[in-house]
């Protein structure tokens, strides 16, 4: 509730002075269509905000303004796949633009704290969720698969790493220890960094599974016939802390989890928590 009160004051804030800050196209009739949607935004007509920043973005479809004040209106009617997309937008046309970001990053955090999903369900990034922790605790409760397999690569051979974990939620974390000793040993193309580096529809926050979240993967989506999985051995980011030269692996074929020598390539698939 509270960030939905602060974030309801950053979008009249910044809505109000939209005009003098805002509101600039090169197009007069879109300028006039978005003129009228600050009008009608001001006076809370969320919908007839949205249809005039639409008839201004129609005349300009590189009308920054126009985008994000449709992404505020968006965001206040609840809609927030529709604001996200808005703010995107409005990002990609200006990069550095850090109310814009932060626009996006709010209407992020609004949607997943709103939303309720199963196993299954699409999530925010476009992944497959397949966990739910049943409270939204350290930051996330969901945790979704990408949708597809990255590509086939080793653990990282000539790095040894402290501290890795099996468990649920420690995906994230062990995947940030890989990653510094691979950068230490100047390695590329591991596991963990190709995941590191994935994007999809603008997420960019995506790690290696831990061996206990690999299993709930195979168990939830695999065997359900969710995700796209082939009959494959994936890499998680757990070491075997009785010998460093191995790593854990699930096979998606039969639910045999082993360990495995790092230099072996092996599928990868990434996820996030949220």
């Amino acid at each position: 509730m509270k960030n939905k009160v602060v974030f309801i004051m950053l979008v009249l804030i910044l809505a109000f002075n939209a005009v003098e800050v805002y509101g600039q196209s090169d197009d007069t009739f879109a300028s006039m269509y978005f003129a009228s949607g600050k009008i009608s935004f001001d006076e809370k007509n969320y919908d007839r905000a949205i249809e005039k920043c639409t008839d201004a973005i129609k005349e300009d479809p590189n009308f920054f303004d126009a985008y994000v004040l449709r992404g505020y209106s968006y965001s206040m009617k609840s809609e927030y796949d529709k604001a996200i997309a808005d703010f995107t937008k409005a990002v990609k046309l200006k990069p550095n633009d850090a109310d814009a970001k932060e626009a996006l990053e709010t209407a992020r955090k609004q949607q997943t704290e709103n939303a309720q999903y199963k196993i299954g369900d699409r999530g925010p990034a476009g992944g497959i969720v397949f966990y739910d922790k049943e409270n939204n605790s350290d930051g996330w409760r969901y945790l979704e698969a990408a949708p597809v397999n990255l590509q086939i690569a080793n653990w990282g051979d000539a790095i040894i790493v402290s501290g890795t974990k099996d468990e649920i939620g420690s995906g994230k974390r062990n995947t940030e220890l890989i990653i510094v000793e691979l950068n230490r040993k100047r390695e590329i193309g591991r596991a963990a960094q190709l995941c590191r580096a994935y994007t999809l529809n603008g997420y960019n926050d995506w790690f290696l599974p831990s061996k206990d979240e690999l299993y709930l993967m195979y168990k939830n989506l695999k065997q359900k016939g969710l995700g796209g999985f082939g009959d494959y051995i994936y890499w998680s980011s757990t070491l075997d802390q009785t010998n460093n030269n191995y790593a854990w692996y699930q096979n998606f074929f039969d639910g045999d989890i082993q360990r495995n020598p790092k230099w072996t390539s092996l599928y990868v698939r990434a996820i996030r928590a949220f």
